[in-house]
């Protein structure tokens, strides 16, 4: 879609428009982790992508590795990219004859290094990074601070300053500064930032978001990757996505968490701390492995009504075995008794009669009525009844 209206924009107002993925036909991409144990993680990828109707190719082969000291972290990453670009494919139509004097070839080696050091200042984790870049054309270095704050990181900031020398002396020399500031929400991420350097100055303002159109509805959520989710728990209104970006269930019982990743198993799950008080979650996590570019559906189930504890007695001055099943009006299993007769569940009626069953025999089984407010501002509601056998 980017490629899309990059080209209509063009073609509108004569605005170049340049992109990796612009008439791509195939892409070709591997890549190979080493863990060495204490002596850190090796890494190697590669990539080749080739393009419609023309010779254009990119092809770039790097190696990397990682460490840690104590808390310090750093890493070393070798590139090297050769490029074939036949610029006419930017400008023509893909049934025009090609111009291979427009062809050329480009090859560089950069070489980068980055060093991470962190600072917990009590809820807002902060780390210090500086980064060093060097390719045929120039090098920059940077030193930047970045931070969040919340249980979810919901508030995330950074500050930055940089500096780059190009190899044509000091008067190729720039340096730059600026900042950015991001509060990600339920509905997507807000985010302002101002940056200055040589010859410029830059102020933004911006928003982020995902609408999703399905068989229940719509749902809005964070900014999404090509590969993300879409959870379903009914009843569990305001329970917290983990690793979300802030997004929470919302009151059609649906939200999106924004990335997976492809062919490998990923955990969700939620975290119910802000869940509405008359549901809870059978299970709260579950795992899914999607293929790339999938939008994979994670269904919770849940079960809702008014938490109630019921201290059962027979008639006898006995109590229900533990263990007993405890069975509610439509049949379904709702739980089981306890030590001490006690019997928790989540009812959805203010009065009826549950179902309490520990064997086949009419003698094994007894009616436990109730009756309470089922508008009650308690989040528990205590009972004592006596189960009366049939």
């Amino acid at each position: 879609m980017e490629d899309v209206f990059g080209v209509r924009r063009q073609a509108q107002n004569g605005i170049d428009y340049y992109s990796d993925t612009l008439h791509q036909r195939q892409r070709l991409s591997a890549t190979v982790s080493q863990p060495l144990g204490h002596s850190g993680t090796l890494n190697l990828s590669a990539s080749t992508a080739d393009y419609y109707n023309n010779q254009s190719r990119i092809t770039q082969l790097q190696l990397g590795y990682s460490n840690q000291w104590q808390k310090v972290s750093y890493g070393f990453n070798l590139a090297r990219q050769r490029s074939t670009w036949d610029y006419g494919r930017f400008y023509r139509s893909v049934n025009e004859p090609q111009d291979l004097s427009q062809r050329q070839k480009y090859t560089e080696t950069t070489l980068s290094f980055t060093l991470s050091i962190p600072f917990d200042w009590g809820d807002s984790p902060t780390s210090v990074a500086m980064n060093y870049n060097q390719s045929r054309a120039n090098h920059s270095s940077t030193l930047s601070m970045t931070g969040t704050r919340g249980e979810q990181s919901e508030l995330s900031w950074s500050v930055y300053s940089g500096y780059e020398r190009y190899r044509n002396g000091d008067e190729g020399a720039s340096t730059t500064f600026g900042g950015n500031l991001q509060q990600n929400t339920r509905f997507g991420a807000l985010r302002a930032g101002y940056d200055q350097g040589k010859d410029y100055r830059q102020v933004a303002l911006g928003s982020s978001g995902t609408l999703v159109l399905h068989s229940g509805g719509v749902t809005l959520g964070p900014y999404a990757s090509d590969t993300f989710a879409l959870i379903h728990a009914d009843g569990a209104q305001g329970a917290v996505v983990q690793n979300g970006q802030g997004a929470v269930i919302d009151s059609f019982g649906y939200a999106i968490l924004p990335a997976l990743s492809p062919y490998r198993r990923n955990n969700v799950s939620l975290d119910t701390r802000q869940m509405r008080s008359d549901a809870e979650l059978t299970g709260g996590s579950q795992q899914v492995v999607p293929y790339a570019g999938a939008i994979a559906r994670v269904n919770f189930s849940t079960i809702t009504g008014k938490a109630v504890l019921i201290a059962v007695k027979m008639a006898d001055g006995g109590i229900p075995p533990m263990g007993a099943e405890v069975i509610n009006s439509e049949g379904a299993v709702i739980g089981m008794v306890g030590q001490g007769g006690q019997v928790y569940a989540r009812i959805s009626t203010p009065s009826g009669s549950l179902l309490v069953r520990w064997g086949k025999g009419t003698d094994r089984r007894c009616h436990v009525p109730y009756q309470f407010d089922l508008h009650s501002p308690e989040n528990v509601i205590y009972l004592t009844t006596t189960c009366e056998r049939e």
